[in-house]
């Protein structure tokens, strides 16, 4: 008689079930965005608006545990110059934590997924350079750092007040 070894149960991660962004969604992901925002030197991105543009957009997703907790988010949005169709991923965050690598990794995964379901096979994101477990999880997905330099300003009164582009 043959047995297969048993795995603790402790040690099998479970991947975050992971769905597509609503509005609704806006109280659970404030606080891990403005965790995130300050810990890479970034301002936050969610608000009622970008939930309502990015929830449209079809490349965008939540991940959660089976209790329903939020486990991470990736905001994502695909744009047509006249040319080839092209998804630039905005904001991935993962929860702090042990399964953090593994947050990230499924939301981008299901980015790349629903940008190839859709057709768009020019993918950009912008990480910031400190965010070892986003870079970590684009990476997984496939995606290649390139040589550029990304440049920002801001206008208005937000140019002057010391906001980060």
């Amino acid at each position: 008689m043959v047995t297969e070894p048993v795995q603790d149960s402790a040690a099998v991660a479970v991947a975050p079930l992971v769905r597509p962004l609503v509005p609704n969604d806006l109280d659970a992901l404030t606080p891990l965005d403005e965790a995130y925002a300050a810990a890479v030197g970034a301002e936050a991105h969610v608000n009622r608006g970008s939930l309502h543009f990015f929830g449209r957009s079809g490349h965008s997703f939540v991940a959660e545990s089976a209790d329903g907790s939020p486990l991470g988010f990736v905001l994502a949005h695909s744009t047509w110059t006249g040319g080839l169709p092209a998804l630039r991923l905005e904001r991935l965050v993962a929860a702090p934590g042990d399964d953090a690598a593994d947050t990230a990794a499924a939301l981008a995964e299901a980015v790349v997924k629903s940008a190839y379901d859709a057709g768009v096979y020019r993918l950009n994101a912008e990480v910031p350079t400190v965010d070892d477990v986003g870079l970590t999880a684009l990476t997984r997905a496939g995606f290649v750092q390139r040589d550029v330099v990304a440049f920002g300003r801001r206008l208005g009164s937000a140019g002057t007040s010391g906001t980060r582009a």
